[in-house]
């Protein structure tokens, strides 16, 4: 075969594959095409084992070349297809459509400035119109993401129904020792009881690049939370949390260690009243180990000041978490954590460390078909699977409970959450969840079952 006409089956292969994963950079996944890239990523996987044994044998077949990296794209093996597509142009330097890939390629990973450059290599020397068409989406994209200010968040709201709606007792009969026996009768009132209402969740976030230092910027984030109920003003709450601090790399690569120390304030209002306001720091670690698992890190510290209506509650409180996330799938990842927290009030007997471990198995799956007909640019659906346990033990017996015996809770929680997005910018989540808490001290026992729904927009 002449060269002239292998670098003809080599651009007929290009513009084939620029149709197949040369997509603009915000196109939703149809569901069909979805559920078939799920059913064919093992034949994908082996085709692409196939094809590196053959670029071995002929380490110089540009088709070859293209063929696997165009197979190494569509499993989002994207440094594979880098590694290729940059040796393809060591053989045959003018070859826009490999840039444009290369682009994509970096684009995926985080890596603008690189994909930036090969964008415009692209479009250099008289690009041909489809290269052309397929570069604009990609610089705008760029051109946004790498803004040195940036602003972002998201608005949930929905109904919400509690089975114990105030976190009361199960039973009314508790522990004191200011009653005669060391039993007391609780009013009917101060038992859980169940109520329907509404919730509020509102982030906003603001990111600056810190020009001049590599891949860091400041993020500030500003969360609030709010939960209303029909009847039972106790279960009623607020909370308002400001972060803000650096988020550094700690290495070149793009998606290498990254470390963020950030401080803390918040302010949280329960039952109708002021509860406590809060102030403090702590620091985070993230790293992607492989494409399959990245790991995760935070420890924080905060001092509460409950004011003078809560006496003993104000000291400092103690969080510490790390775990991991691992891709069982490419649709399904496990994400495990540990935990270890301390509540150090100025009253022993409300002093307390917990520890505990959470597991969540996440699976994503494209969207029904009748919901693709009617949102186009339907995304991916998520459902996640949530199991915790942990174990919480106070320094001191409460005298006022009982002088000799120190509180000891283990609770314990069990979640389900579908998370459907109908495109960019709006999704609806239903979530149901069961909370058991169980003690040594009757008084602390309560059962909870919360069902859910939400509708999410994100700007």
């Amino acid at each position: 075969m002449t060269p002239a006409v292998k670098r003809m089956r080599l651009l007929a292969a290009l513009a084939i594959a620029l149709a197949i994963f040369g997509a603009a950079p915000a196109r939703a996944q149809p569901a069909a095409e979805a559920t078939g890239a799920a059913a064919t990523r093992e034949a994908l996987t082996a085709r692409q084992s196939a094809l590196f044994d053959l670029m071995l044998d002929a380490p110089t077949d540009l088709e070859l070349m293209f063929e696997y990296a165009a197979a190494s794209m569509r499993l989002e093996d994207y440094e594979a297809a880098i590694a290729t597509l940059e040796r393809m142009l060591i053989f045959e330097p003018d070859l826009p459509r490999v840039k444009l890939e290369l682009g994509v390629a970096y684009f995926r990973l985080g890596s603008y400035a690189v994909a930036r450059f090969y964008f415009e290599e692209a479009l250099a020397g008289g690009a041909p119109a489809a290269v052309a068409a397929r570069v604009a989406p990609f610089l705008d994209a760029i051109a946004q993401r790498t803004r040195r200010d940036r602003v972002s968040g998201f608005v949930a709201a929905g109904p919400i129904y509690s089975t114990n709606a105030t976190l009361g007792p199960t039973d009314r009969e508790i522990r004191s020792e200011f009653f005669p026996g060391g039993v007391a009768t609780l009013d009917e009132t101060a038992v859980g009881r169940a109520d329907a209402g509404g919730r509020l969740v509102a982030l906003l976030s603001w990111s600056r690049d810190l020009q001049g230092a590599a891949e860091a910027d400041w993020l500030t984030t500003a969360l609030y939370s709010g939960l209303r109920y029909r009847r039972e003003d106790a279960g009623e709450f607020d909370a308002v949390e400001i972060t803000t601090g650096p988020n550094l790399s700690l290495a070149a690569r793009a998606f290498g260690p990254r470390a963020r120390p950030f401080a803390q304030a918040g302010f949280v209002r329960a039952a109708g009243a002021p509860l406590y306001v809060q102030g403090g720091g702590g620091v985070e670690y993230t790293d992607t180990l492989s494409r399959e698992t990245s790991v995760f890190a935070t420890i924080s510290g905060q001092y509460r000041d409950f004011g003078r209506e809560q006496i003993g509650f104000d000291g400092v409180y103690g969080l510490a978490t790390a775990g991991a996330v691992h891709a069982l799938s490419p649709a399904t990842s496990l994400r495990g954590a540990v935990l270890a927290q301390t509540d150090r009030t100025q009253e022993d007997y409300r002093a307390n460390t917990e520890f505990g471990v959470r597991l969540t198995l996440q699976h994503e799956f494209a969207a029904p078909g009748f919901v693709a007909e009617t949102f186009p640019e339907v995304g991916p659906w998520r459902a996640s699977l949530f199991a915790q346990g942990s174990l919480r033990l106070f320094d001191a017996p409460d005298p006022a409970v009982d002088a000799d015996l120190a509180r000891r809770d283990r609770d314990s929680r069990l979640g389900l959450r579908l998370l459907a997005p109908l495109d960019r910018k709006v999704a609806v989540a239903v979530d149901a969840s069961w909370f058991r808490r169980s003690s040594n001290i009757p008084n602390y026992e309560l059962d909870n079952v919360e069902i859910g729904f939400s509708i999410i927009r994100s700007f």
